[in-house]
């Protein structure tokens, strides 16, 4: 008999370690989001988009400045320990100009199937300069290196935090050129008749400078995502302080501010945009004086902070051990 005790009494301490010990500390999912979305470094965000606005352009026609963006987005995802894929296509223009869609994919635990996208464009820029001079200066610092900044802390986060659903970050090419990057996504979802599903598109653009002085950003919400929007609010705004964040609902969606969600909306599909809200527009965009001495780095840690927390509210983060 007692080879039989011994062995119950040491499955009875494994059982109350284990309930002692709980989900490694975390009582929610709530508390495990405010705890990935603190370790968001506004030294970092500030590192990427000085590195990357210090390319002379990202024009999507500048050959040598979009090799070099390219290259260095795959590097610095896999410094992170993660794997960078290519979504390489040709655009028609003059002349047919190669490009890519970078993207990196963190599976769901409990129903991959289903898919938050989340996605920021690396192109840039200066307005009729670059198109007149495709070798133009064009730093694109605050539109959209910020984005992408933000971008590349959530892949850092994802990387150690599972999730009930699958996210997809892409860094999207030829957003400047009418949204071809992201565009490709759309006519997948628009024709997707298998059992995939998207739970929601997130884009973010343009965080890191605040044209009124109100420390606000805008999550603009259409269609399906308002309730979306509305559940994430309360935590992603909380975790974004001191900046101010609410969401709008945009009941035009033919009228939308423009960027890479924009045809998801026409579309139909599900999207949410974080953005610097309605009368903040960013005078210098699209301009050889969008530099990084116009980036406000409070404000962009707390756009990165807000992006990350309504990505994992929508994505499920799942506890430890649960």
């Amino acid at each position: 008999m007692k080879p039989l005790f011994f062995l119950l009494l040491l499955l009875i301490l494994a059982g109350c370690q284990s309930d002692s010990a709980g989900p490694q500390g975390y009582q929610d999912q709530d508390e495990l989001i405010s705890e990935r979305v603190s370790g968001i470094s506004k030294a970092q965000l500030m590192a990427y988009v000085t590195d990357f606005s210090s390319i002379h352009s990202r024009f999507i026609e500048y050959e040598e400045g979009c090799t070099q963006a390219l290259n260095m987005l795959a590097g610095w995802i896999e410094d992170q320990g993660n794997v960078a894929q290519w979504d390489s296509f040709t655009l028609v223009r003059r002349p047919w100009i190669d490009s890519a869609n970078i993207y990196v994919d963190f599976p769901g635990t409990v129903a991959p199937e289903r898919q938050v996208l989340v996605g920021a464009h690396w192109d840039c820029s200066s307005g009729n300069d670059s198109f007149n001079d495709s070798s133009a200066i064009s730093p694109g610092a605050v539109d959209n290196a910020t984005g992408v900044a933000a971008l590349l802390e959530l892949t850092r986060i994802l990387r150690d935090t599972p999730t009930a659903y699958t996210v997809r970050v892409v860094f999207f090419a030829a957003e400047e050129v009418g949204f071809e990057g992201s565009k490709r996504y759309v006519e997948f979802w628009d024709n997707e008749t298998g059992p995939d599903s998207l739970v929601c598109m997130v884009n973010v653009d343009m965080i890191g400078w605040d044209g009124d002085a109100e420390q606000d950003l805008r999550l603009l919400c259409h269609g399906e995502t308002v309730a979306m929007g509305v559940d994430a609010l309360p935590l992603a705004a909380e975790l974004a302080k001191p900046v101010s964040l609410d969401t709008l609902n945009w009941e035009n969606q033919n009228n939308a501010p423009a960027s890479d969600h924009y045809w998801f909306w026409l579309k139909g599909l599900p999207a949410m945009f974080l953005w610097e809200g309605p009368g903040d527009a960013f005078p210098y965009a699209n301009s050889s004086q969008d530099t990084l001495g116009a980036v406000m780095p409070d404000f962009l840690e707390s756009g990165a902070k807000a992006l990350a927390a309504t990505v994992l509210q929508l994505a499920i983060p799942q506890l430890p051990d649960s």
